[in-house]
């Protein structure tokens, strides 16, 4: 997880996650930040890669959540992109 959930007055900025690969994890590779719609330069979560993600009740390569600090995300668009996962159940 990369700082996805946070209490109040936790402060969590900055965070990049590139170039990673996870395998053989128990139901989720990725956690991450998605980034505004449409804007394919943003570097927050970029060339990852998961595979062989499993759990009792299937595995999920990742989740992308919306940025809390941003208005747009939090009310409308957000979207992961350069991500890949196979091998998933």
């Amino acid at each position: 997880m990369t700082c996805t959930y946070f209490s109040e007055g936790d402060v969590c900025s900055g965070i990049q996650v590139m170039n990673n690969i996870v395998a053989g994890t128990h139901w989720t590779g990725f956690t991450g930040y998605g980034h505004e719609c449409g804007t394919y330069t943003s570097n927050t979560f970029k060339n990852n890669v998961a595979h062989s993600i499993n759990g009792s009740k299937g595995g999920t390569g990742a989740i992308i959540v919306p940025d809390r600090s941003s208005s747009t995300q939090m009310t409308g668009c957000f979207e992961g992109s350069y991500f890949s996962a196979y091998k998933c159940a």
